[in-house]
């Protein structure tokens, strides 16, 4: 112990008498250990701690796997809960909840807009939750005719009722429904948004069909109970469903993890985002230890003069690992500091859906990770230094035997790490390249409208004021008017689902004349209610036939208008104008919902994601079936801010106790919908520029030194004839040969690489040429430049002056 105490004072001793070499170590060694440690930070936060519930590890998640083309998951129908409740044995509770939505609250006289969810009873005992005050749902709240209850968040209470006990038992009228409030949320909670501060009731209403489509199932499974077992419940209440509505085809399920669930999206990015900032330590390491193996050099004479004294090799290679810890805890102490600005970056910078972005902190994991990366990485780069001089010839050294022309196998080594540096640094390019490539078409895809001057907003009538369809048509048709009267709007409508992720109903449907087999179900696709302009405010081009208007109301012949991708799917060929189409209960089961006759189609619209393939829609007018739950969609023509107060004014003539919520323009929908790709791709490409300036540092670092050391053979290739160009093509000649060697290893490693993270990409290649071959003129071009200045520096050398060194 006393020997490493020693070791370690001599070690600090070192860093102090070479301040400029410290310094560049340090640095180097800060931005590869700062980074990994804010990535792994994030990492820690959002995938490895379990989620803030108990037995988080058994919570699991159950939707329908149709492949619609709108997304891998499909919500489940009431039928299909009911049943699965009924008959469950691996799961100890289960519920089922909708996605969440604003709706329109009514607290002692003031009206406004919050996110709710609505649940069944099991809902908060399924994942653990217990009451912050009151009683939170118990068996039985969701039976049929049960009084409507809602639960509030933490926040909610405190911020709107005051943190009042009293508030329990008190009523919320919400879409117009009373709701008594029976308890409150625990602080911190907020499945499955974390902007939710409202839980309502579901009822568990027996079905008369199986769809539509809108719940979300959740279970937490027994103790001893696996994934498959869940299935096998599943598929028992599958087969209960189809007799009670009957069809042949059996449904598919998927179970997942709910962690899995809630981190999918982000999970295969931030494991990506890790693999790049360790290519960056890595990088930093190999720098390090070129520095390293360049003071070696200088250091010769000093171990050979220990060894003389008696040192054994074992104690000289300690010495010189314990020198690398030292150096690499000063860095691992910079690159926390560095650290912990670059995690209030990200968060800062994070996408507003990344998930458990609010839990992203530096712990005691963190810390254990940064101490271990700062050993793990003293140790490395402190090898081949340390091997290099515990294995020299110290009688030469003493002797002075080493020529200035340097030891041969000390270049080998720093040319084959430069190499390396070099082969990392082009995988990180490529990677960075084919990211930027991807999102830059996905921010171009055709979404099928025109993005710029279109504002929009929710707007949903409450039940009770607006009862039934009728009251519902004149709203909106009142609501229109008005908006269109305003000056600065171009044209308004409304739709249930808003692009580009704003899907909202699903519900299967049937081609009249191209009925799917008895032992087959419908298919499945968005059921979207519009207004009679909505294509022609979005900008959606209208292909064939015509586009709704007020002739098609509630007494009027029933009408629809498919997407192209509806019409390719079912109708090939054919001319779907004056065919019919309609949403089926349970195919083949007969049903008495209208059949529609199509009178248009229109270019397709994604709903369900940039990236997603779009899959068939079919569109209905809003005076034939009336969704509640609407969206504004304007086209502005003027300042959007003045367009938004004058439309809040003409709600708050129409009803004042209706708000407008989330009130935004597309083109900040369609910046949302891009932001994870955007986050991983600008950190990616930083992280790449980062490498190559670390890369074009090695270069140059070692092509300086070997000049240095070269002095009396480029003195003696001058003093032979050799002229400037040839002596600055001499060095350049070195840097293309470290170029040439790292470019190869680093286009293998790439296209690996490429193949890894092809899920990522866009309508790009994982191998595109074009990509790799940009990528190595990048890398080689970074060589050239850094080779520059010692190739300048050979040229300068005096004959006369590096022949009398000697």
């Amino acid at each position: 112990m006393l020997g490493f105490g020693h070791d370690l004072r001599y070690a600090f001793r070192l860093m102090q008498r070479r301040p400029g070499v410290t310094a560049a170590a340090v640095l180097t060694f800060a931005l590869g250990i700062g980074a990994n440690t804010a990535i792994f930070s994030v990492i820690n936060s959002v995938l490895l701690k379990p989620l803030p519930y108990r037995s988080a590890d058994r919570l699991i998640f159950v939707s329908l796997a149709l492949n619609t083309g709108f997304g891998e998951r499909t919500s489940l129908p009431m039928a299909d809960f009911l049943a699965w409740r009924a008959s469950h044995h691996a799961c100890a509770t289960v519920a089922a909840y909708t996605g969440a939505q604003t709706v329109a609250v009514s607290n002692a006289g003031e009206a406004e807009a919050v996110v709710a969810t609505s649940a069944t009873a099991q809902f908060f005992e399924t994942l653990g939750v217990k009451a912050a005050v009151g009683r939170l749902w118990r068996n039985g709240d969701d039976e049929p005719g049960a009084p409507a209850t809602v639960v509030v968040s933490y926040g909610y209470w405190t911020t709107r009722l005051n943190s009042d006990p009293g508030a329990i038992g008190r009523t919320l009228t919400i879409e117009g429904q009373p709701f008594t409030i029976i308890g409150v949320a625990p602080e911190g909670f907020a499945f499955p948004s974390r902007r939710g501060q409202l839980w309502t009731i579901l009822p568990a209403t027996p079905p008369t069909r199986r769809g539509p489509f809108f719940l979300l199932g959740l279970g937490l499974m027994k103790p001893d109970a696996r994934i498959e077992l869940v299935q096998a419940d599943l598929a028992n209440a599958d087969r209960e469903v189809r007799q009670q509505f009957p069809r042949r085809t059996a449904a598919k399920y998927r179970v997942e993890f709910l962690k899995d669930v809630i981190t999918g999206d982000v999970r295969s990015a931030l494991m990506l985002l890790l693999g790049a900032v360790i290519v960056v330590l890595l990088v930093a390491i190999v720098n390090v230890a070129n520095l390293l193996l360049a003071r070696a050099a200088e250091r010769e004479r000093e171990i050979a003069v220990r060894a003389a004294l008696g040192a054994a090799r074992a104690r000289i290679l300690r010495q010189l690992v314990i020198e690398g810890l030292a150096l690499a805890l000063v860095g691992a102490i910079a690159g926390m500091a560095l650290a912990i600005w670059a995690t209030r970056a990200l968060v800062a910078a994070a996408p507003a859906r990344l998930p458990r972005v609010a839990e992203i902190q530096m712990d005691f994991r963190v810390l254990a990770f940064t101490l271990l990366t700062a050993i793990v990485s003293g140790v490395l780069f402190a090898l081949s230094p340390a091997w290099h001089l515990s294995t020299s010839t110290f009688a030469a050294a003493i002797q002075g035997g080493m020529r200035s022309s340097g030891n041969p196998g000390t270049r080998r080594v720093r040319n084959a790490l430069v190499a390396a540096e070099i082969a990392l640094a082009l995988t990180l390019t490529v990677g960075a390249v084919l990211l930027t490539k991807s999102l830059i078409r996905l921010e171009r895809v055709d979404v099928g409208f025109r993005a710029d001057r279109l504002v929009t907003a929710s707007v949903v009538p409450p039940r009770s004021r607006y009862p039934d369809a009728a009251r519902v048509v004149a709203f909106f048709d009142d609501l229109l008017g008005r908006v269109n009267a305003i000056p600065g709007i171009a044209g308004a409508s409304v739709t249930n689902s808003l692009p580009p992720d704003g899907l909202s109903e699903t519900d299967s449907f049937v081609v009249e004349d191209r009925l799917p087999p008895p032992d087959h179900g419908a298919p499945v696709g968005p059921i979207l209610s519009i207004g009679d302009e909505y294509f022609r405010v979005i900008g959606t081009r209208l292909l064939k036939g015509r586009e709704f208007s007020e002739r098609d109301n509630a007494t009027s012949q029933r009408v629809a208008i498919v997407s192209a991708s509806l019409v390719r799917q079912h109708f090939g060929e054919l001319d779907p104008i004056g065919r019919r189409i309609k949403q089926v209960a349970d195919w083949p089961k007969p049903d008495t919902n209208p059949w529609l006759t199509i009178v248009g189609v229109v270019d397709d619209v994604k709903y369900a994601g940039l990236a997603e393939t779009t899959g068939p829609a079919l569109y209905v007018p809003l005076r034939q079936l009336p969704f509640r739950n609407q969206n504004l969609v304007i086209r502005v023509s003027g300042d959007a801010s003045a367009v938004v107060t004058g439309i809040r004014a003409a709600l708050k003539k129409l009803d004042p106790d209706l708000p407008l919520d989330d009130v935004q323009t597309m083109s900040d929908r369609l910046r949302t919908a891009a932001g994870q790709p955007r986050f991983r791709t600008w950190l990616i490409a930083l992280f790449g520029a980062v490498a190559l300036v670390l890369a074009a540092i090695g270069v140059y670092g070692v092509l300086n030194s070997s000049v240095a050391q070269r002095t009396r053979e480029i003195g003696i290739r001058a003093a032979l004839g050799a002229t400037r160009p040839q002596l600055i093509a001499m060095v350049l000649r070195d840097s293309l040969a470290l170029a040439g060697a790292g470019a190869i290893v680093g286009l293998a490693l790439s296209v690996v690489t490429g193949r890894l993270i092809s899920s990522m990409l866009f309508e790009v290649s994982p191998t595109d040429v074009a990509t790799m071959a940009g990528a190595t003129a990048i890398l080689v071009s970074v060589a050239i430049l850094s080779a520059l200045l010692p190739a300048r520096r050979a040229a300068a050398v005096d004959p006369s002056a590096a022949l009398r060194t000697e």
